[in-house]
């Protein structure tokens, strides 16, 4: 049962699921190759803190986003290496060297602004367009890097745009750019190109070390379905209240959706401020006392609404809009049309994150 007055929504993340998909990931990679467990944007929101902790004996590096993501590692007493994605700048070049975190230098001019004794991953772009050192830009980086001797040069990186799907041709020329570069640079540097579609559909861009994000959570990285790997978080809230409803009543805003039949309206607190997309209206349906039950009318800022055909007691009934099963993060992504990763990460950090610990 939720505790109405305080958390009426909550998320529960399932330790078991990651272990699981953690050692479904290791089953993929050869003995040696390093694990980078990515755990930017609150770890896809199942809570940075959290996971971190969870996986922390099964991987060897993190990778976050920015260095405020990595300060909170640090503060909750992570100690394996961090590396951060974004860009260095004048404005936060100091806290690399207070928190022990490692750069990525993707253009040459950052060189010039890291603190000495910094350490940094050489990151270039081989076709994903975002970020990076161009390939044509090799010969003067590695020139720049031999002069920064202040600095410590400690891997060499790029990133797929493609990988999520098996057989993609830009996924290969990727590759064959980013071993050309990799042959230009000294032999010592920690190698790394594969995301979680690089890790199954991928296995010659392993290298070094590998970096697992929406994998480690449960999720495919594109359409084409990874076996095996179990979505590890479910969302669930209480009913506040339940309400007859009569035959061609309508329910929320454009009162657009009208009853087919005289029954029960349950309002759960949870809505778009919390992570459900507006989108979503009238398109999924949530669990209650082991009954599926279709969402009505508009999502709203605060509550959606659900018919039942029965009445329920709302002290001791739970309605589960997620689960680790058939209604999870990529349901809801199809039904939108976009991927599970803006599901995972588009859910409210003001929900509750619980952890339910069945190994």
């Amino acid at each position: 049962m939720l505790e109405k007055a305080y958390h009426s929504t909550r998320i529960v993340v399932h330790t078991a699921n990651i272990r699981h998909n953690l050692r479904v990931i290791a089953g993929k990679t050869a003995r040696g190759v390093m694990k980078m467990a990515v755990v930017k944007a609150d770890a896809y929101g199942h809570g940075a803190v959290t996971i971190a902790q969870i996986a922390d004996d099964a991987v060897d590096w993190f990778g976050v986003a920015s260095v405020e993501e990595a300060m909170e590692l640090r503060d909750a007493r992570i100690t394996k290496p961090i590396l951060v994605f974004g860009v260095p700048g004048v404005h936060n070049v100091s806290i690399y060297d207070r928190y022990n975190l490692t750069a990525v230098v993707s253009h040459a001019g950052q060189l010039g602004i890291l603190h000495p004794g910094t350490r940094y991953h050489l990151g270039f772009d081989t076709g994903m367009g975002r970020l990076g050192i161009l390939p044509e830009q090799a010969a003067d980086v590695l020139d720049a890097v031999k002069k920064a001797n202040h600095l410590i040069p400690e891997g060499i990186m790029s990133h797929f745009a493609t990988a999520d799907e098996p057989g993609s041709e830009k996924a290969a020329d990727q590759l064959e750019i980013f071993r050309s570069l990799r042959a230009q640079f000294p032999e010592n540097l920690i190698t790394h190109m594969a995301n979680s579609g690089g890790i199954f559909h991928y296995p010659d861009s392993h290298f070094d070390m590998v970096r697992h994000g929406i994998s480690m959570y449960g999720y495919s990285p594109g359409k084409t379905a990874v076996v095996g790997l179990k979505p590890a978080l479910s969302w669930e809230a209480a009913v506040v209240q339940c309400r007859k409803i009569k035959q061609g009543e309508t329910v929320s805003y454009g009162a657009r959706w009208r009853a087919p039949e005289d029954g029960y309206l349950l309002t759960i607190p949870a809505g778009y401020d919390d992570g459900i997309p507006r989108l979503l209206s009238g398109k999924f349906s949530v669990t209650a006392n082991g009954i599926e039950m279709p969402q009505t009318g508009n999502v709203t800022m605060d509550y959606i609404m659900v018919f039942s055909k029965q009445p329920v007691d709302i002290e001791h009934t739970v309605a589960v809009l997620l689960d680790t099963n058939g209604h999870h993060a990529g349901t809801w992504a199809e039904k939108t049309g976009t991927i599970s990763y803006e599901i995972l990460c588009g859910i409210s950090r003001k929900v509750k994150r619980l952890v339910e610990d069945s190994d």
